[in-house]
């Protein structure tokens, strides 16, 4: 049986936290405010902007409500970056031809490791 750990690449985090700072933008904030609102340090929401920090489920629902997105839209979203592959299988990647290069080359990825490792 495959190990499907799936190593999410640099390039769709960043893209992920694209979004953020979109949906941050968008709601007219400044990122140390939200910072303030999560509890965390501006250090920490830069990073999670950046794709260099994973978003926790609990930040997904309070970003969603503080930028005024509906959560499940906003969850979706974030899954799209965080976990293609598992978004690729809820909702199909049909018409979204980037989605499928990537999801096809962390599936062969997965793959080609040994179980377990």
């Amino acid at each position: 049986m495959a190990d499907y750990s799936i190593n999410v690449s640099f390039e769709d985090r960043r893209r992920g936290g694209e979004y953020l700072i979109q949906a941050r933008e968008a709601a007219g904030l400044m990122a140390k405010d939200v910072a303030k609102h999560l509890g965390v340090t501006a250090a920490f929401m830069s990073n999670l902007e950046r794709g260099k920090t994973p978003v926790k489920p609990a930040y997904v629902l309070k970003l969603a409500d503080l930028y005024g997105v509906p959560q499940a839209e906003f969850a979706k979203r974030m899954l799209r970056y965080r976990d293609p592959v598992m978004y690729a299988m809820l909702f199909g990647v049909e018409g979204d031809r980037e989605l499928e290069v990537t999801v096809k080359a962390l599936l062969e990825a997965a793959e080609m490791k040994p179980e377990g490792k």
